[in-house]
């Protein structure tokens, strides 16, 4: 499990530093813009997941449905954004904020519980108006990425993108949970200055936001196996990166992208766009679903919608799958749907 040795180490982390010289330009129809410098110790907020910590390696991890694993998951989740967080606190850091950025199934609670966080580091819920709200007025100066994960088709480690079996396309870009930040955070001028996570996702985060100093916890074979580090060796090189993210946060940049918008669905396996073929009007010649919208926030309501409408046709596929080889759940799903048309339409 953990047969990479230390003197491949070097090769393990990558910082790109400067004003994006590491690539000669964004993509197209996306920007990088330079960030306005900060006066005094920098306010960061450290947003985590967990597919991308080191040591973990299997989806049940990072799941509670699977409550023995994941809490070794979320013991794992401490070490490594704590250690983030000791290398913030050695910088003289003025505040470091805390949210959850994991979908683990546990709702009520973060994946990473209070009294399991770095006692200099504070706890902040990241959904909701308010925390936008704080985005928008310029609290934190820096944003720091624990534990993250490539987009889908990178080969990456339980790779996604929100949630499993299709790809986000804006302005001709298949994005990851991290561009994601980046734009929101880039409206405010707040740039990412460091990542940790698997080789695919430091590789995407080099063409991407190759600002950012990037720690690689561990290698993918494929999306569901990966090969460990040593936690040790992981845990001090979090330190030492995140050192030099906050030193080379004023040489950082901003993620945006460039109008006209567009955007677009694309399936990945199991997900398929087979069940619309032969609709009026979809054209599925690309392999995707092309939407429209007047800015980031429509175009992304137009994505999650197909999503809905395939992930809603494959899941039925499956189970009907399963009801034609199952007479009693062929007949409970004959009940429910017998019972709600007896019950007849909402009366309003």
């Amino acid at each position: 499990m953990t047969r990479w040795v230390g003197f491949l180490a070097g090769l393990c982390l990558t910082i790109v530093a400067g004003n994006a010289h590491a690539q000669s330009a964004a993509p197209p129809g996306w920007a990088w813009n330079p960030v306005t410098q900060t006066r005094g110790p920098l306010r960061v907020l450290v947003i985590y997941d967990m597919e991308g910590l080191s040591s973990v390696n299997s989806l049940e991890m990072t799941e509670c449905a699977y409550p023995d694993l994941y809490s070794v998951g979320q013991a794992r989740l401490a070490a490594d954004v704590n250690a983030v967080i000791e290398g913030l606190v050695q910088m003289r850091v003025a505040s470091v904020d805390v949210a959850d950025r994991h979908g683990s199934g546990c709702e009520n609670a973060p994946d990473l519980p209070s009294a399991l966080l770095h006692p200099k580091a504070r706890e902040v819920v990241e959904r909701g108006g308010a925390f936008f709200d704080r985005v928008q007025r310029g609290d934190w100066d820096a944003v720091v990425l624990v534990g993250g994960h490539a987009s889908p088709g990178r080969g990456g480690f339980l790779e996604h993108v929100g949630s499993f079996g299709f790809e986000r396309i804006i302005n001709g870009i298949s994005i990851s949970e991290s561009e994601q930040t980046g734009l929101m955070f880039g409206r405010a001028g707040v740039p990412v200055i460091f990542a940790s996570g698997d080789d695919r996702y430091g590789a995407q985060l080099r063409e991407r936001m190759p600002w950012v100093a990037f720690v690689e916890v561990k290698h993918a074979i494929n999306r569901t196996s990966v090969e460990l580090r040593i936690p040790d060796a992981v845990r001090g090189d979090l330190m030492a990166r995140v050192k030099d993210a906050v030193a080379l946060r004023d040489r950082a940049m901003t993620l945006a992208v460039v109008p006209p918008l567009t955007g677009a669905y694309r399936p990945v396996w199991p997900q398929t766009l087979e069940p619309l073929a032969g609709i009026p009007g979809v054209d599925l010649s690309k392999g995707q679903i092309e939407v429209t919208g007047r800015n980031l926030g429509e175009l992304n309501e137009a994505i999650n919608k197909v999503q809905f409408v395939v992930a809603s046709f494959t899941t039925s596929g499956i189970m009907w799958e399963k009801i034609d080889t199952d007479r009693q759940l062929d007949r409970w799903r004959d009940s429910v749907f017998m019972a709600r048309w007896k019950e007849g339409p909402p009366k309003h």
